[in-house]
């Protein structure tokens, strides 16, 4: 019984040090950013050109659509 409690604590400090070490190599500054959701900003639609028409015709219905700037 001992030894797995010296084990454990042993452990428990060899982690705590190297947590310590890490933390002060960054000088407590995270490498990563956080970033809850992802929002296209543009998008891009291929089609043949024999149904381009047809296709800008349809995305000019959708909600919230804006006018064609290559009209």
């Amino acid at each position: 019984m001992a030894v797995v409690v010296s084990t454990m604590l042993f452990g428990a400090l060899f982690g705590v040090v190297w947590a310590l070490v890490g933390y002060a190599a960054t000088r407590g500054h995270r490498d990563f950013s956080s970033v809850t959701s992802v929002v296209a900003t543009k998008y891009e639609v291929l089609v043949e050109h024999k149904v381009a028409q047809q296709a800008r015709d349809l995305l000019a219905q959708l909600p919230g659509a804006m006018p064609d700037p290559f009209a």
